[in-house]
């Protein structure tokens, strides 16, 4: 399963073009953010729990939302849902680096899974573009994969109710 999630999203890639110097930045970036998404000391998950983990730079103020299959969303005004998700924490712009937001589910449901991501606020005059990783991570089953890492770069004040969507057994 999270082998053929980690198809879709290296086939989605970076929303960025490529070629120039700040696509390089932005790339660059993101293989920071996705070094401090392996970096970061978890706790171990229990043998069925899912947790997608977004991280983003301090120039960014991004919200991180996980719908379930009942179409129900955590995110910072939603921190825990009925069927066990909860946020971590809402990361704003005074937060120091690393910049993570989490949801963690103990008993996630089998069926569609969509992660979206909210720009409201830049927390730097830098620009309107900011790059984001969200990492998703299952306890490992057979041949699946336990970590599948998605980039993405966004623009400020949108909202991307899909950055990406998985299925669950």
């Amino acid at each position: 399963m999270l082998a053929a999630l980690a198809g879709l999203t290296s086939a989605l890639g970076c929303a960025a073009p490529t070629g120039d110097a700040s696509d390089a930045k932005l790339s660059l970036q993101a293989d920071t953010l996705e070094a401090e998404l392996r970096a970061q000391p978890l706790r171990p998950l229990g043998p069925n729990e899912l947790r997608v983990r977004l991280a983003f730079g301090l120039e960014a103020d991004l919200d991180l939302f996980l719908t379930d299959p009942s179409h129900e969303s955590v995110y910072f005004a939603n921190k825990t849902s009925r069927t066990g998700g909860t946020l971590s924490q809402d990361i704003r712009c005074d937060a120091p680096a690393p910049r993570i937001e989490a949801v963690t589910l103990k008993r996630p449901l089998p069926g569609r899974y969509r992660v979206g991501v909210d720009f409201p606020q830049r927390c730097d005059q830098s620009g309107r573009r900011a790059v984001l990783v969200v990492a998703i991570e299952r306890p490992p089953h057979q041949d699946d994969e336990s970590l599948v890492f998605h980039r993405q770069v966004i623009d400020l004040e949108v909202f991307e109710p899909i950055v990406f969507e998985f299925d669950l057994p």
